[in-house]
């Protein structure tokens, strides 16, 4: 998934369970490896998880945010908030399908 701004390539790996950022140069398509997280990983007091399974990423129109989809096992969506600028990400929160989020059952 390329961000809005065509500088960052953000993909989902399924065989590594994990999220990856690719700096992206607009005027020859070449990309270098940014940064990746796996599931399990800790950032400061959090644990990412979610990834197990990842296999589609997507960025939001304004570009603050970065949702990953994983089948099974993990059934989930992983939210990252991503930084404009750099192109780098820090995860935020997952849902999985079952879960009791605001009165509704994620399903």
């Amino acid at each position: 998934t390329v961000s809005p701004d065509g500088k960052h390539v953000y993909l989902a790996a399924e065989q590594s369970d994990a999220l990856a950022v690719f700096s992206r140069n607009q005027n020859t398509g070449t990309l270098a490896l940014g940064s990746f997280v796996e599931d399990g990983d800790r950032e400061g007091a959090k644990t990412v998880a979610g990834l197990f399974g990842a296999n589609n990423a997507a960025i939001t129109p304004d570009g603050k945010h970065v949702y990953v989809v994983a089948s099974s096992p993990a059934n989930a969506v992983t939210t990252f908030w991503r930084d404009s600028i750099s192109g780098a990400f820090a995860f935020d929160s997952v849902i999985r399908d079952g879960d009791f989020r605001d009165g509704k059952i994620v399903d």
